[in-house]
């Protein structure tokens, strides 16, 4: 009577067993792609560095267990293993590429950024040379006595709108301050006064504030005339004879 072999369900039909894939293979193309992406982008090049390290080493580690195991795990592809070395040597190569790039972009942003709080200044001071132009036609035009360079000033100061600006280099700072030397995102005002040859006395206030970088700044200047006060005749009585 001929013997009967019994059915294994783990065997395949050809008689050939499935194996399975080495662990850590498939994470070690993962890690091997990442540092690649984060290499090129060159915005994650130590990141990249450490993921091509960990590629190399689990690619390696999963051939081991193949080798050791070859009936059960299925010797896995070079390929983690080279995208590994890939996002290793990818970091030396694009440093210099992005040494370049950030020589070139860093400035920019800068001048950028410099550029737009210039321009919110710029329109701080239309805003400042409005009020104060407003101030000095009420001024001369009163007929009596000018305002001087301080009262315009205390005046401008109380403005709510104007106290309400932000400063755009210190936040807390405040926009508008009284004296000759403007800080960085500040407009100074100051009085002046000046005698005519006449004896007429003429009161101003001078707007100053500095543009462009802090280690080089450009002083803009301006003078808003409040008005004038014509000299007081003298009268001398003189005997008649």
């Amino acid at each position: 009577m001929a013997s009967t072999s019994s059915f294994n369900p783990n065997e395949n039909p050809g008689g050939t067993q499935t194996k399975a894939p080495a662990p850590g293979a498939k994470a070690g193309r993962i890690c091997g792609i990442v540092a690649i992406v984060l290499a090129l982008t060159c915005v994650g090049i130590p990141i990249a560095i450490i993921l091509g390290i960990v590629a190399i080493v689990k690619t390696s580690k999963a051939k081991s267990l193949a080798r050791s195991y070859p009936e059960t795990y299925e010797i896995p592809s070079s390929s983690g293993l080279i995208l590994g070395i890939v996002g290793l040597c990818l970091p030396v190569v694009m440093l210099p590429f992005a040494g370049i790039v950030s020589a070139i972009a860093i400035p920019a942003l800068l001048s950028q950024r410099i550029r737009s709080r210039d321009n919110a200044l710029l329109f701080q001071w239309a805003q400042v040379r409005s009020k104060a132009g407003a101030i000095a036609m009420e001024s001369g035009a009163s007929g009596g006595h000018p305002l001087t360079g301080d009262e315009a000033i205390n005046r401008l100061l109380k403005d709510p709108k104007l106290s309400a600006l932000k400063n755009t280099q210190n936040p807390v700072d405040a926009v508008l301050i009284r004296g000759t030397e403007p800080r960085p995102g500040t407009i100074a005002l100051s009085p002046a006064q000046m005698m005519g040859g006449n004896g007429a006395t003429c009161w101003s206030v001078i707007m100053r504030a500095s543009f462009g970088p802090i280690n080089a700044p450009t002083l803009r200047e301006e003078k808003i005339d409040l008005g004038t006060l014509p000299s007081t005749p003298l009268y001398t009585d003189e005997a008649n004879h």
